[in-house]
């Protein structure tokens, strides 16, 4: 991710592909977990994947539901 052009975005994806059977695994990060996980790599990925997983629960998109919907009692 280039952090000068996006670093005012409020989510980023971060795709994990296992090689093995080609399936991705999706990480949402708010702007403050990609800002935590960010390294300055030319030549690969920016974000450190151990941290990434650290951080955040995989294919978990809750984030980007409403409030209203997340608070609703049944």
């Amino acid at each position: 991710m280039n952090i000068q052009t996006k670093g005012d975005a409020d989510f980023f994806i971060f795709i994990e592909l296992d090689l093995r059977t080609m399936s991705p695994t999706f990480y949402l990060l708010s702007n403050a977990q990609a800002r935590a996980t960010f390294r300055d790599y030319m030549g690969g990925g920016n974000c450190y994947p151990p941290d990434v997983r650290r951080l955040i629960c995989a294919n978990d998109f809750s984030a980007l539901a409403p409030q209203e919907y997340l608070n609703k009692e049944d």
